[in-house]
């Protein structure tokens, strides 16, 4: 049998303590139902070390490079997976619908953290004076 490898996806970025807790709690959960987790906040120790230096720097520049390092890294581990799980507030998460709309493109299933159910977006992006669907 293969093993259940699920990423978590969710918002961290400007909330207090990247949204650890809900995090933890989702990978704790998910590891009682028998997956493998990848948690964002664990596979990017050494980038929270590398950056938290600069955190004192909060030029714009500067938030765009922390945000690009840390999506690499995490869309990397991503692509590694066998499914997503979200955490409430995704949709007012760049990075959250980046990974979902990847996540569905390479034909991964997502499902809601809370109650396990599975859902698709049907994402449009902008190209210019029309929307795209892909």
């Amino acid at each position: 049998m293969d093993k259940k490898i699920a990423y978590i996806s969710g918002p961290i970025s400007g909330l207090q303590n990247g949204n650890f807790d809900k995090f933890d709690l989702a990978q704790k959960e998910l590891e009682k139902q028998g997956y493998i987790v990848v948690n964002p906040h664990e596979i990017n120790k050494e980038l929270y070390q590398k950056w938290a230096s600069k955190l004192d720097d909060i030029s714009q520049s500067t938030q765009d490079e922390i945000w690009r390092d840390f999506m690499k890294s995490d869309i990397r581990h991503l692509t590694l997976c066998s499914c997503v799980f979200v955490l409430d507030g995704w949709e007012d998460s760049r990075g959250s619908r980046i990974e979902i709309f990847l996540a569905q493109k390479l034909g991964m299933k997502v499902y809601y953290c809370k109650d396990f159910s599975e859902f698709t977006i049907d994402f449009q992006i902008s190209a210019g004076k029309r929307d795209v669907a892909l």
